[in-house]
């Protein structure tokens, strides 16, 4: 984490990308809620001070954002929900309170639950 100038921690869903950066030169962090096509992203990401890393929640369509971060050389890391019971027994489900308490383990322990990425093949 601290070899990265910039971390953006996202729930990716077919319209929006609900997301917090994260400055960790000066550990600002800002809420973003941005329309989830590669139009909409692509101009977002690529301001993002790099390096950079992107933790994705998996769902359906993450391989957008990969890819994305892939093409723009930033590194990309999916998160597995379901190892983290502060989304997975919460009682608050918005895609804000997920992002929120992805953070919060985070800045809390340096890591996130890595999930599996299966190859397109």
């Amino acid at each position: 984490m601290v070899a990265h100038r910039s971390i953006l921690v996202a729930d990716h869903l077919k319209r929006i990308l609900v997301g917090q950066a994260i400055d960790c030169a000066t550990w600002e962090t800002a809420f973003h809620k941005l329309p989830s096509t590669r139009e909409a992203l692509m101009p977002f990401f690529d301001e993002l001070p790099r390096p950079a890393l992107v933790f994705i929640e998996a769902c359906r369509s993450w391989e957008l954002v990969s890819d994305l971060c892939e093409d723009l050389d930033i590194d990309f890391l999916l998160i597995d929900p379901a190892k983290m019971p502060e989304i997975s027994r919460s009682k608050r489900k918005t895609d804000r309170s997920d992002v929120e308490a992805m953070v919060a383990r985070l800045l809390r322990t340096g890591v996130l639950p890595a999930s599996y990425r299966a190859t397109r093949a």
